[in-house]
């Protein structure tokens, strides 16, 4: 009995949360995140080579990151992204527990985010 307790109480704290909801970044338009709470998670040099219009950068690597979210209301929607989608998977998991109740992974990241937005590009027939 005490086993299945253990086990209950483990997968209810490594256990996905419901408050990280995880969209592909490439259904995404650069307009649709106007006005949002946009968040790159990538160093500042990442951030300084290309960005997503409006995105604040909070480096997932700092070891204050934590600390840098104390003062952001927890019901506000949160949209994270880094280069590939695994710093803002880790980043919603921390969010998640600093008790942020709306929290948004763009999954794929900045590169996809780019790729996509450059095959749109008039003239550009790349598959």
């Amino acid at each position: 009995m005490k086993y299945w307790i253990v086990l209950l109480f483990l997968l209810s704290v490594i256990g996905v949360s419901g408050q990280v909801k995880n969209v592909d970044i490439t259904t995404i338009k650069e307009r649709e995140m106007t006005g949002k709470f946009l968040v790159d998670v990538r160093t500042p040099e990442e951030f300084a080579e290309g960005h997503i219009k409006g995105a604040l950068n909070l480096n997932y690597d700092d070891p204050d990151f934590a600390a840098q979210w104390k003062d952001i209301d927890r019901e506000t929607p949160v949209y994270l992204y880094c280069g590939s989608g695994k710093r803002s998977t880790k980043a919603a998991g921390v969010l998640d527990s600093l008790g942020f109740e709306k929290i948004f992974n763009l999954k794929g990241g900045y590169r996809a985010w780019k790729k996509a937005k450059d095959k749109k590009k008039p003239g550009n027939d790349r598959e």
